[in-house]
């Protein structure tokens, strides 16, 4: 990501907020001195306590089935770029009924570079669980991984057995770069015309979404 103070965001709340929301990444190593890139579902730890600055500390964990994890370098104590987006879309200049305007693109970003720990068999199974249980858990009726699954399956014996197969990844953030670009260079009144036009049904780049995240950092709109 660019280096620049643009958008820059610098609160690690809104990051560990967008990370937990968006919980798709892309996981970027390299191996032979070429790039290579993967996208998992990753899940944001729980902050541990504060350290001596003040600071929280961003882990993150996911898994990589054999042999992904060493086509894409995957190694522990090495380093990766891990990407994550948010609400983001087209911000055409015909919502703005002011000028002179050229399109824009709003979008939220995280760039962060990490340190990998790989996990033994015990820990690797458990993210399996939780990843399970994060996605599952607003279904009214969750699947679990349990001895009896539907039609009396075992489906944890099936999911124990293919772990075998998985490698578990603790993911220890060291830095990040995050944008939050929501027209913030706009007038007011444009601003509202763009998030009007983003919530207009039938409208090519309405993106509901991108609208809420714009209302998120202009409170003043009507």
């Amino acid at each position: 990501m660019l280096d620049t103070p643009d958008y820059e965001v610098t609160d690690a709340a809104w990051v560990r907020d967008l990370l937990a929301r968006q919980p798709w990444m892309t996981i970027v190593a390299t191996i032979d001195g070429f790039p290579a890139a993967t996208h998992m579902p990753v899940l944001l730890e729980a902050a541990p306590a504060s350290d001596t600055a003040g600071s929280e500390a961003i882990t993150l964990v996911t898994h990589l089935g054999i042999p992904d994890d060493e086509e894409i370098g995957l190694v522990d104590g090495g380093e990766v770029l891990v990407i994550v987006e948010g609400a983001g879309g087209y911000i055409s200049p015909g919502w703005y009924a002011w000028g002179p305007a050229v399109p824009t693109w709003n979008y939220q970003a995280v760039h962060l570079r990490a340190r990998v720990e790989l996990l033994d068999s015990q820990e690797t199974f458990a993210i399996l669980e939780d990843t399970v249980e994060a996605f599952e858990s607003a279904r009214s009726t969750p699947f679990r991984l349990t001895t009896s699954g539907p039609g009396g399956t075992d489906d944890l014996a099936y999911a124990r057995r293919i772990s075998r197969g998985v490698k578990g990844f603790r993911l220890h953030v060291t830095s990040w770069h995050a944008k939050n670009k929501m027209s913030q260079d706009k007038p007011a009144e444009v601003v509202a015309r763009i998030v009007t036009g983003l919530e207009t049904a039938g409208d090519p780049h309405a993106n509901l979404a991108l609208a809420a995240q714009m209302r998120a950092v202009h409170g003043d709109l009507p």
